[in-house]
C-alpha cells in the first residue's frame, strides 16, 4: 500500500486561520443577536424572523455570488466582504429595530455565503484526492475550535451595552490579515452565472444528498437543542454539556473518519457513518424520558461524532468528482444545499417535537440519518458500484 500523502499545511494555514476568525466572531455574533434583542424586548415572532433573516442571506449568497466571482476573484471579494459584513453586525446596536436587525441580519447572511465559497474553494484547490478526507478534517476541527471560542467571547462584555457587536466586527476585520497570505493562484471563478445545481448533483448524488440530510437533520440541533434539553428536564448546567457534548464527539472522529476515507470510495465511509448517527439519534431519543445522565450524555457524544461528520464527507466526496475549474462553483452549489435545507429542517423538526415531544426531535434526525443511509446503500448496490477514489 502506498504510503499516504501528507497534508500540506504549509498552504492551508491562511485558510484555517481566515475561517476560524470569521467563525469566532459569527459564534459571539449568533449567540448575541438573539441575548440582545430579547433584552431589548423583540417578540419571539420578530426573533424568529430574525433567526431566519441569515439563512435567507445565505441562500441569496450562494445563488448570487458566482457573478461576484466573475467580476472580483477570489481575493478582492473576499477583502471587500470582510469590510461589508463587518459593518453588518457593528450597526447592528446602533439600528435596535427588527425590520433594520432583518436587512442586516440577511446582509451578514449574503456575505458569509461569499467568504465560506471562497475559502473553501481555495482550500479544495490545495487538496488533492489522496488528502483532502485530512485536509478537510484539519479545517473543520480548527473551526470547531473557534466556535467554542466564540462563546467564551460571549462572557466577557454584559449583552445589554452591545459592545459585543463591536469586538465581533473587528475580529471579521482581521479575516482579511490570513487570507492576504494565500500564496499562489486562486481557483477559477465559476464559468456560469448562475450555479448549475443539477449538473453538479449528478456528477456526485451522495454528496449533494448529505448537504440535504446535514441541513435538515443537524441544523435543528442548534436552534431547538436547548428546548429539547429544558423540556426533558436538564437544568441550565446539563443544558449546555449536553449542548457541548456533540461538537466533542465531532472534534474528536474527524480525523480518523477522514484518515479512512482518503484513498478510498469515501461512500464507504459515508454509508456506515450515517447508519451509526441514526441509531444514536433514536437512542438519544429513547432515553430522553429518563433526564440527564450518562446513558444521554454518551449518545449525544455518538450522535456528534456521527452527525456532524456528514458535511465533511460529502464536501471531500464531491470535491473529488468535480473538475478543478468547477471547485468555487460546486462551494457555492454545497452552501445552496445546506442553506435551503436549514430552512426546512428546524420548521419540520418542531412540527415533529409538536407531536411527539421533545424526542421527537432526535427521531427526525434518526428518519432523516437513516434515509440518507438508504439512499447511499442503493447508490453502491445499484446504481454506481465502489470505486477507488485516490
Amino acid at each position: 500500500m502506498p504510503a499516504p500523502v501528507k497534508v500540506d499545511f504549509a498552504r492551508i494555514w491562511p485558510i484555517q486561520a481566515g475561517a476560524a476568525t470569521l467563525l469566532l466572531a459569527g459564534a459571539l455574533h449568533f449567540t448575541l443577536t438573539p441575548a440582545y434583542a430579547q433584552a431589548a424586548g423583540f417578540s419571539p415572532a420578530q426573533l424568529g424572523m430574525i433567526g431566519s433573516a441569515y439563512y435567507v442571506g445565505f441562500l441569496m449568497g450562494s445563488l448570487l455570488n458566482p457573478l461576484a466571482f466573475r467580476q472580483l476573484g477570489h481575493r478582492r471579494l473576499f477583502a471587500l466582504y470582510a469590510v461589508c459584513i463587518a459593518m453588518a453586525v457593528a450597526l447592528q446596536p446602533l439600528l435596535p429595530g427588527p425590520v433594520q436587525w432583518f436587512v442586516l441580519r440577511a446582509a451578514v447572511g449574503f456575505l458569509a455565503a461569499g467568504m465560506f465559497a471562497a475559502l473553501e474553494s481555495w482550500l479544495n484547490a490545495v487538496a488533492t484526492n489522496a488528502n483532502r478526507g485530512r485536509t478537510l478534517s484539519a479545517y473543520s476541527m480548527s473551526n470547531q475550535l473557534a466556535l467554542a471560542g466564540g462563546q467564551f467571547l460571549f462572557t466577557l462584555t454584559p449583552v445589554e451595552g452591545g459592545a459585543g457587536f463591536f469586538i465581533s466586527a473587528a475580529i471579521l476585520l482581521l479575516t482579511i490579515a490570513p487570507f492576504s497570505a494565500m500564496k499562489g493562484h486562486p481557483p477559477p471563478a465559476p464559468a456560469e452565472r448562475t450555479i448549475r445545481l443539477a449538473t453538479l448533483s449528478r456528477r456526485s448524488p451522495v454528496a449533494f444528498a448529505g448537504f440535504v440530510t446535514n441541513g435538515l437533520a443537524t441544523a435543528p440541533f442548534w436552534v431547538l437543542g436547548p428546548v429539547f434539553a429544558r423540556d426533558t428536564g436538564f437544568d441550565q448546567a446539563a443544558v449546555a454539556l449536553f449542548m457541548s457534548l456533540p461538537t466533542i464527539g465531532s472534534f474528536f472522529a474527524q480525523w480518523p473518519a477522514a484518515r479512512l476515507s482518503d484513498g478510498m470510495d469515501r461512500r464507504l465511509v459515508i454509508l456506515p457513518v450515517a447508519t451509526l448517527a441514526a441509531l444514536a439519534a433514536a437512542g438519544v431519543a429513547l432515553t430522553s424520558g429518563h433526564g440527564p445522565g450518562w446513558p444521554i450524555f454518551t449518545l449525544a457524544v455518538a450522535f456528534g461524532g456521527t452527525a456532524f461528520l456528514i458535511n465533511m464527507l460529502a464536501s471531500a466526496h464531491m470535491n473529488d468528482r468535480v473538475p478543478h475549474e468547477e471547485l468555487t462553483e460546486a462551494a457555492g452549489a454545497s452552501f445552496l444545499a445546506y442553506g435551503a435545507a436549514s430552512v426546512i429542517g428546524p420548521l419540520t423538526a418542531s412540527l415533529a417535537m409538536g407531536w411527539l415531544g421533545p424526542a421527537g426531535l432526535f427521531w427526525h434526525a434518526a428518519l432523516i440519518l437513516g434515509a440518507f443511509a438508504l439512499f447511499t446503500l442503493t447508490r453502491l448496490v445499484i446504481r454506481e458500484p465502489a470505486r477507488s477514489e485516490a
